[in-house]
């Protein structure tokens, strides 16, 4: 499961981020007030209207790049918790996973995720 991100004006420029690295980002922009609590329900549900506009998207992109992605090397995660960890090689079953394991953005999502929003015009998630 993912969640798509879709330009306000080009619906051709989108982004795809899975579940797993999709809600740690959503927890830090939460976290650092850059999102409220209704766009936090919206965004992290499909299709419920959750968006950035143009000035948003760039500040979440600004945050992540300052606060967030230069705690991490390549090849690197961090979970909700702020814990850093070097990214599972191999998949484990859910069930054997601690609970702040189970949901961990990777450096290379969030790069993804901060040049999208740097190059967007806003977005909405679906």
């Amino acid at each position: 499961m993912s969640v798509i991100l879709v330009d306000l004006v080009d619906e051709k420029h989108n982004l795809q981020i899975n579940w797993w690295n999709w809600r740690p980002i959503l927890a830090f922009l939460l976290e650092a007030e850059l999102i409220d609590e209704d766009q936090f329900k919206r965004m992290g549900a499909n299709c419920c209207g959750g968006q950035l506009t143009s000035s948003q998207a760039k500040k979440a992109a600004a945050f992540l790049e300052q606060e967030v992605i230069l705690r991490l090397s390549d090849g690197e995660q961090i979970h909700t918790n702020g814990k850093v960890s070097i990214a599972p090689v191999e998949s484990r079953p859910v069930s054997s996973l601690s609970s702040h394991e189970l949901y961990a953005t990777h450096k290379s999502c969030l790069e993804s995720f901060v040049a999208f929003c740097n190059a967007s015009n806003g977005f909405k998630a679906l």
